[in-house]
């Protein structure tokens, strides 16, 4: 059996893949989100589910080897997905404030190279920039 972690990063970079590819997906999820309507119901059932099911297990698994923080394991996998959607959720917004275009390859890469760095460097005790945490005293 694989090691806890050596699938989730893959699977939250397909699903950053994903919605980078098809920003309509993430803006049609938030659009059905707030009216609670029965197509968020059918894609929860169809898609989400299935996807959290295939998650939590893992995520639970590397809590236990102590490889990621100790909290609700769907707070994790909502914080990830956060993550994964930065995207195509503030795609329009980066395009109107700088001019950025975030269908670009290399914003992509960047983008989730820095989303890998500082979960990585959370879990690690670094930060982003490579420098060691502070200890709360």
């Amino acid at each position: 059996m694989a090691p806890p972690l050596e699938r989730l990063p893959a699977e939250y970079r397909a699903l950053f893949r994903h919605t980078a590819t098809y920003p309509e997906f993430h803006r049609f999820m938030r659009q059905e989100a707030t009216t609670d309507s029965p197509r968020l119901h059918w894609v929860a059932e169809n898609l989400l589910t299935p996807l959290i099911d295939r998650l939590l297990p893992k995520i639970k698994a590397a809590q236990a080897e102590g490889l990621l923080p100790p909290v609700e394991p769907i707070l994790f996998h909502y914080m990830m997905v956060s993550l994964t959607a930065g995207l195509s959720e503030f795609g329009p917004e980066m395009r109107a404030t700088c001019g950025l275009s975030v269908n670009r390859p290399e914003v992509a890469h960047a983008y989730w190279s820095l989303v890998e760095r500082t979960i990585s460097g959370a879990l690690s005790g670094t930060t982003a920039m490579g420098s060691r945490k502070r200890k709360q005293e």
